[in-house]
């Protein structure tokens, strides 16, 4: 290489030392500092010429807070690879030292690369940071979280919650086979279980199913399992993420209001009163047993109120809807006529309505309707009957006033002024009817031959 060529080596060299994004640094034999580029400097808050000439270990522990200086110092000794990460002035940095030998520079040893990575440490510290938050989500949430991996179908990660949820230990339960799995869900849920986890996946990316788990203690527990389908570039499984939740809770409060729907069913079936519920459009969504006997054996679910109320009354009806629209909620008691659409009948019932609400709002009305037909008839016999009795005593007063009557015959001037015998004047005016006889003077009177 002639002299120019050298330079524009050199000067090639000099620029592309400066211009690295990376410190650099050349070391001596002795560990002096013999150049320092730009970027080196910079990250230091010094000029390259404040370095040159200073011994490493000395003039970086003044820069950095901590340093491997005696590792660093074997490397440039013994010409040794070194790697190590630095800290100092909040910053932090990845240090490596790489031996050099050149024949034209016998002093030269080795050359120091330092690459800046804070914002690498405080992108890994923000993750961390995440990391641990999420684990402590995990690990005290109330849902088991776990991975199934495939083809090994095992567990390789589950949440400690599960060990709160079912007793088992998670070391215990990464080593379960899917046969063991299997023998800890009820029987009657295995089929289903079974089916989410191999049928299921081919179809979906994602699953659901709800299963009674045999617990540590034995006892039965139900589970809620939902997860997603993890796959492969060529479609295959890979594994499944899910989540477990405890839904024991829930299950018992779904029996409690079974329960309670099936007591409310057999005792509005029992009932011998007519129990209907329509929504605020009027139309029928429920119906018992005595509604339907009236209605002539068919089921009104579905069809409108109108359909039973005779059209003199409709008015009223959709007017009392609609105040239970507006949330009227007053508890009312009246008397209404009931048509049969099959049948023609037509009884007269007493009707409780009441309003139906949902999450606070009106949603229907509850009708509870008992036929009073014959309690009608009875109270119509009844007043038939006073009418009569009281027209019977008030004949009565009548023959208890004042009677004109003759001296001599003894007849009765009625209120038309005509004279009637007593017997007919008494016969008209009360329910006696007379029947004739002589007493003892007027038999002596009259047949004295025959009585002494």
């Amino acid at each position: 290489m002639n002299p120019e060529s050298a330079a524009l080596f050199t000067t090639a060299m000099q620029v592309i030392f400066d211009a690295t994004p990376d410190g650099m640094l050349l070391l001596s034999i002795d560990g002096t500092i013999l150049a320092v580029n730009r970027t080196f400097a910079a990250d230091l808050g010094i000029s390259p010429h404040e370095a040159v000439g200073n011994e490493l270990i000395t003039f970086l522990s003044s820069h950095w807070e901590s340093f491997e200086s005696m590792r660093l110092a074997d490397a440039v000794k013994t010409s040794t690879p070194l790697h190590f990460e630095a800290t100092g002035d909040d910053r932090w940095f990845s240090v490596h030292f790489v031996p050099v030998t050149h024949e034209q520079t016998p002093t030269l040893r080795g050359a120091l690369y330092v690459h800046n990575i804070t914002e690498q440490r405080c992108t890994e510290d923000i993750v961390r940071a995440g990391e641990e938050r999420f684990r402590h989500v995990l690990e005290n949430s109330q849902v088991a979280s776990y991975r199934w991996k495939l083809p090994e179908e095992q567990y390789d990660y589950f949440s400690p919650v599960i060990e709160r949820l079912t007793g088992y230990s998670v070391d215990d339960i990464t080593f379960w086979s899917k046969e063991h799995i299997l023998t800890l869900v009820h029987p009657d849920d295995r089929p289903r279980f079974r089916h989410t986890f191999t049928k299921y996946p081919l179809q979906s990316r994602a699953y659901e199913v709800e299963y009674r788990f045999c617990c540590a203690d034995g006892s039965y527990r139900w589970f809620s399992d939902a997860g997603t389908i993890v796959r492969n570039y060529d479609d295959s499984v890979l594994f499944h993420i899910g989540a477990i939740r405890d839904i024991e809770d829930q299950k018992a409060v779904e029996r409690a209001l079974r329960q309670s729907e099936e007591r409310y069913g057999s005792l509005s079936e029992a009932a011998g009163d007519m129990i209907i519920t329509v929504d605020l459009d009027g139309r029928t969504t429920f119906a018992n047993e005595a509604t339907r006997v009236f209605l002539g054996g068919f089921n009104p679910v579905g069809l409108n109120i109108r359909d039973f109320v005779p059209p003199d009354l409709m008015e009223r009806q959709k007017d009392m809807i609609e105040q239970r629209r507006l949330g009227f909620t007053d508890h009312l008691l009246y008397e209404w006529r009931a048509i049969s659409p099959v049948t023609g009948r037509e009884i007269m019932t007493e009707v409780r309505s009441s309003l139906l609400t949902e999450e606070g709002k009106p949603a229907g009305v509850l009708f509870i309707a008992r036929d009073i037909s014959a309690r009608k008839a009875i109270e119509a016999e009844r007043e038939h009957l006073i009418d009569q009795l009281t027209e019977a005593l008030s004949r009565i007063k009548t023959l208890r006033g004042l009677l004109p009557i003759c001296a001599s015959c003894k007849k009765i001037r009625n209120d038309e002024g005509y004279w009637e015998q007593v017997e007919t004047y008494i016969m008209n005016h009360s329910y006696a009817d007379f029947s004739h006889g002589l007493c003892p003077e007027c038999a002596k009177k009259l047949y004295p031959e025959f009585v002494k």
